[in-house]
Formats: C-alpha cells, sequence, structure tokens
C-alpha cells in the first residue's frame, strides 16, 4: 500500500489567496474620499489668469483641475492657496486629496497634520487613507475607526469598518483583527458590504465560514471568474464543500482560457490536480512483483524474499468526498503467491484476501490509518485482524509541466500487526534521484534506495539493504479540468545487503498500474 498514492495530496498545493491583493481589489481610493467638501467647486477654465497670490483663485483653479484630471496642477494650485490661507480646512482638505491622487502619501498625511483632532468625518477618513499609504499603521488604524463611527451612510461606514479590519490584518494583529469583525458582523456595521468585500476581508481574517457564504451570493449574483474564483475554490475546500469547490475551480480554469487571468502551464496543471482529487470517489490499482522494487498502491505488507513472484490487487470506495483532506476509504485486496524460488507454496492456494477501512485523520500530513480482516481465500491462507499505520511525504513524485527534469524523493514508513497471531511486520523505505520527463506524460526516474524491513514471524528478523534502480511512470486518463488520475509504472533496482538477512540482496522487479 502506498497512502500517496492511494490518497492523493494536494497540490502543493498546496495555491493559498494573497490577502492584502484580495482587499486591494475592492477597496479603492475613490470609495474612501466620496464625501464632499464643504467648499462649492466652481468650474472655471484653467487657462483663466489667476492672481499668484489671491488664495480664492488659486483655490477655485485646483478645484478646476481635480475636475479635469490634472491632478498635478491641482496640488500646485493647492498648495499655493493653503500657503495664504492656512486654517481654510476645506482647501487643506483639498491639497490632501491631490497628493493622494498623486501619489505623495508623505505629503498627504504631512498636510492634514494640522486637522488631526478634528473628528468629523471629511478629516478622519482621509487622515486614514494618507496614513495607511504613508505607512503609520497606529495612526491609521485610529482614524478608520473614528472615521467609521461618524459615517455618513451605511456603505461608508460599511467601507471604513472593513478598512479597518483589513489594516489590522496587515498590522499581523490577526487576533485583533478577528475580534473586530466579530464584533463589526454581530453589530451590523459590514451590512452594506459587496458579497465580494465581504468574502475577502472573511478570508483575511480566517472565517472561511462567513467567506464561503459571501462568496455564494456574490457568485449568484454574477459567476465569479479569476482570481476570485480560486479564492473561493480553495475556501470551499478547506470546508468540505467539494463540489463547490470543483464548480468554482472550472470556473477559474475557464477564466484563463478566456484570457482574463494567466496561469502558466505548471499553476494550470495543479489546480486540474485539486479538481482530480476532489472528484475522486473510487479507485482500483494492481501489481505483479519479484521481490518489491516500489511501495506500490494497495499493496500487501510483507518481508521482502528474492526469488518469490506475487501479484494481487484493491479496488476502493471514498465514503464522503475528500472531506477536507481527511478521506475515509473502505477496501477490499487479494495476494497471490505464483512463483517461489524458495520452494514454499504457490497458486490459489496461497490467496490471501482483506476487507478493510482506512482513514487520512490529519490533513497536512500524509499518515494513514487502517483496520482490516484478513480473508482465507486459499487453504495456505488465514483468517485474521490486523491493524495498520503508514506514513509518507515525497517531492516531485507528479508531473512537472514547467520543466523537463526536477529532484525527487519519498521517505516511507509502515507497520502492521496481525491480531490472533500476534505478528508484527514492519518497513522503512527511502529514495532519492532526478525525474526526468519523456514525451509529455511519461517519467524517467533513476534513483538511490534504502530499505529496511522487519517480520518477527521469520527466523531472521530483519534485513537492510541499499542499491540503485530505475523507474518509468506513465500517466493517463486526464479531461480540460482534471490532471492525469491513472499510471502504469515499471521499477527495477538492485539492493546489495548491509545487515541481517540476505532476502536485503538482489534484483527487484515490480510492474503496478493504479486506475
Amino acid at each position: 500500500m502506498t497512502p500517496r498514492n492511494r490518497i492523493p495530496a494536494s497540490a502543493p498545493m498546496s495555491r493559498q489567496p494573497n490577502m492584502t491583493d484580495a482587499l486591494s481589489r475592492t477597496m479603492t481610493l475613490p470609495r474612501i474620499l466620496a464625501a464632499p467638501v464643504a467648499a462649492t467647486v466652481l468650474l472655471v477654465a484653467p487657462t483663466l489668469a489667476v492672481a499668484q497670490t489671491d488664495p480664492q483663485a488659486l483655490a477655485t483653479a485646483a478645484y478646476a483641475h481635480m475636475q479635469r484630471g490634472d491632478y498635478a496642477a491641482a496640488a500646485t494650485a493647492a498648495e499655493q492657496a493653503v500657503a495664504g490661507a492656512p486654517d481654510n480646512a476645506d482647501w487643506r482638505l483639498l491639497l490632501v486629496d491631490a497628493y493622494l491622487r498623486t501619489d505623495r502619501p508623505a505629503d498627504a498625511l504631512a498636510a492634514i497634520r494640522p486637522l488631526a483632532s478634528r473628528s468629523d468625518y471629511a478629516v478622519q477618513s482621509r487622515l486614514a487613507q494618507a496614513a495607511a499609504a504613508a505607512g503609520s499603521k497606529d495612526l491609521a488604524l485610529e482614524a478608520y475607526a473614528k472615521a467609521a463611527a461618524v459615517a455618513p451612510d451605511a456603505d461608508a461606514r460599511a467601507f471604513l469598518t472593513r478598512s479597518h479590519i483589513a489594516a489590522l490584518v496587515e498590522a499581523k494583529r490577526p487576533v485583533e483583527a478577528r475580534a473586530a469583525f466579530d464584533a463589526a458582523k454581530a453589530s451590523g456595521a459590514l451590512e452594506g458590504s459587496a458579497p465580494l468585500d465581504l468574502a475577502n476581508l472573511a478570508l483575511a481574517v480566517g472565517d472561511d465560514a462567513t467567506a464561503h457564504e459571501a462568496f455564494a451570493r456574490a457568485n449568484a449574483a454574477k459567476p465569479l471568474s479569476g482570481s476570485s474564483a480560486l479564492d473561493a475554490a480553495y475556501n470551499a475546500r478547506r470546508l468540505g464543500r467539494d463540489a463547490d469547490a470543483v464548480r468554482y475551480f472550472r470556473q477559474g480554469l475557464d477564466s484563463a482560457q478566456r484570457g482574463e487571468i494567466t496561469l502558466d502551464e505548471q499553476r494550470s496543471f495543479a489546480i486540474r490536480r485539486e479538481v482530480e482529487t476532489l472528484e475522486r470517489r473510487w479507485g482500483a490499482s494492481a501489481l505483479i512483483s519479484r521481490g518489491v522494487a516500489a511501495v506500490a498502491p494497495g499493496a500487501a505488507l510483507g518481508a521482502d524474499q528474492r526469488g518469490v513472484v506475487q501479484a494481487g490487487g484493491e479496488v476502493y470506495y471514498r465514503l464522503g468526498g475528500y472531506r477536507s483532506g481527511r478521506p475515509i476509504d473502505v477496501f477490499a485486496r487479494a495476494f497471490q503467491t505464483l512463483d517461489a524460488e524458495t520452494g514454499d507454496a504457490t497458486g490459489g492456494k496461497t490467496t490471501q484476501g482483506w476487507i478493510g477501512v482506512r482513514w487520512k485523520p490529519i490533513a497536512e500530513t500524509n499518515l494513514i490509518l487502517e483496520g482490516s480482516r484478513m480473508v482465507a481465500l486459499g487453504d495456505l491462507a488465514r483468517d485474521d485482524w490486523m491493524v495498520r499505520a503508514a506514513w509518507s511525504a515525497d517531492q516531485g513524485v507528479d508531473l512537472r509541466m514547467d520543466r523537463t527534469s526536477w529532484p525527487t524523493w519519498r521517505a516511507y514508513a509502515d507497520l502492521a500487526h496481525i491480531v490472533d497471531a500476534d505478528q508484527t511486520i514492519g518497513l522503512v523505505e527511502g529514495r532519492a534521484g532526478r525525474s526526468f520527463r519523456v514525451g509529455d506524460r511519461s517519467v524517467l526516474t533513476p534513483y538511490a534506495v534504502i530499505r529496511a524491513d522487519y517480520d518477527d514471524g521469520l527466523a531472521n528478523k530483519d534485513a537492510i539493504g541499499a542499491g540503485a534502480g530505475l523507474a518509468w511512470r506513465h500517466w493517463f486518463r486526464e479531461t480540460a479540468y482534471t490532471a492525469p488520475a491513472s499510471f502504469i509504472e515499471l521499477s527495477l533496482d538492485y539492493r546489495a545487503r548491509l545487515s541481517g538477512d540476505d532476502r536485503a540482496e538482489g534484483t527487484f522487479v515490480t510492474f503496478s498500474v493504479s486506475y
């Protein structure tokens, strides 16, 4: 049994959303500058001559420049107006707006500081924006809270509340951010938020349930696309909402096909691997081996035996889907000895069966716990109970679409106990090499290997060997939305005995199919 192959792991993938980017997609400068300044905007052509020392005329020209979108000229005129009338709050706010429009946050912050003690919305909203852009995080947090408290309407209050919480996230104060989010949600301060805005903020504070609900509302209004669809997909995946995750992943892939977002070939492959993993409901595997040259899907655990040829297979069904990376499978497997140079029994009388269930309890770790009933299908097989635990970690075992070769390694440990017979069997294997893509879907991997096995039912209980080998794997059964779901593999290696029984030494071959 190879847990990694039986239960595909997430893409190194495993991709998580960038919260700052997600928030910036919906929180834009024009919204926070929406409150009108008190002064009346007079539409005057900027080519009219103005007295260079008349603050009123300079302010009028600055307003006109702002209306025409010439923010640099507006800043120049507003600077002169404020210099002539430093106590005029409206002109000072105009100067702040011009500085913010021309990406001069430090100047904007300096210009608004004389008004910082005022608690009105026009001042505090701009102070928050200028402070945030200038990197004065504590001042921005204080100003966002004050501005939200005096916001003129629900939309402005919701926006400033979101901005305050987002600033807490960016300041790496996650506990305060989550507490502020929960309080704002309970008080209704977030009412009026666009669903996508709320979803992005909920993701930022770690409230997946609220984010999922908000993504669903946004998707109902208009199907999600691009990065928003992918963010929604990973969110649904974490919640165990496999069907929703698959739908959003497909929408993200469709967006890439339409050119709405850019996904390189490897990123697209990783997303398709996510879809294949989430959609899988059953599987099957088969192998034939002389000794054991690879830890193959659905294999029975046992000590290596030189010159012994075995064959068998497994079918399984997944209960309840992927379950947020904690799947449960029920399975049936059977193995038989076909040939034995050792003189041991062969043929149908050696057929051993298993019926059982396995569980991956930790999403981030490939640990598999298994319990099964051993069923004697042949006269020399046995009826018993087996409990088993297997762990693996690896890198580079899946296809890579962004390169033609890459480093590959795998560590695997397996321990089983046969209850009535009071027999314990164990295996530890490590291999490292380099994989070479041959064509689009085939991989050739030369590797070094070290392997140790233990069986207290044998006279010589342990054996350790090391050597080198070569594996060829061909992937197949893929679609536009799913990565290849199946593979065939041929492994050949030679190992020299390091210690223990001489079964550790020899040539070992395994051919397997995983469907």
